[in-house]
C-alpha cells in the first residue's frame, strides 16, 4: 500500500480506535441506506474527523451522494461558524455508480496523504460492508 497506514474500523468503534496523534487523512465512508444528519450524529463525525485532521472524504455505495451533499453542508457550516474566509481545502467524492474495487483502489492509490508517518487512510464501514471490506483485505494482502 505504498508505506500507508490503512485503519478499518465500523462507526461506533471509531472513537476508541483513533490514536492520539495519528492523522486521519483520507476517510472513505460507506452509504448503502438512506443516511440523514437530523440527528446530529454524521455532523459530529465529520468534525471530529475534521479536528484531526481529516482532507479527502470518498463516499461509496446507492446513497453516497446524499452522504456526500450532507458531508458538504456540513464543511459550509463549519466555515460559516469559524468565520473563515477561504474554504476549508477538504475535497468530497461519491461513487454510487462505480465497481467498489475501483472505489478502493480510488481510496488507496488515488489519493494524496502529505506525511504517512502521522497518518493514512481510514475506512469507517458498516456491518453489511462485506464486498468493502473484501476489496480492502485484497489490496492489503496483495500489498500493491
Amino acid at each position: 500500500m505504498n508505506g500507508r497506514t490503512l485503519l478499518v474500523v465500523d462507526v461506533e468503534s471509531l472513537g476508541e480506535k483513533l490514536e492520539a496523534g495519528w492523522t486521519p487523512y483520507v476517510v472513505l465512508i460507506t452509504a448503502w441506506s438512506r443516511v440523514s444528519a437530523e440527528d446530529g450524529g454524521l455532523s459530529i463525525l465529520v468534525n471530529m474527523l475534521l479536528e484531526k485532521g481529516a482532507k479527502n472524504f470518498v463516499c461509496v455505495g446507492y446513497y453516497s451522494e446524499v452522504l456526500h451533499d450532507e458531508i458538504d453542508e456540513i464543511l459550509y457550516e463549519c466555515c460559516e461558524c469559524s468565520h473563515v474566509e477561504e474554504a476549508l481545502k477538504i475535497t468530497t467524492t461519491y461513487h454510487d455508480d462505480e465497481p467498489v474495487d475501483d472505489v478502493v483502489s480510488y481510496f488507496i492509490y488515488g489519493t494524496s496523504i502529505p506525511d504517512a508517518r502521522s497518518g493514512g487512510l481510514l475506512a469507517i464501514v458498516g456491518e453489511g460492508d462485506w464486498e468493502v471490506r473484501d476489496c480492502l483485505s485484497k489490496h492489503v494482502v496483495k500489498g500493491c
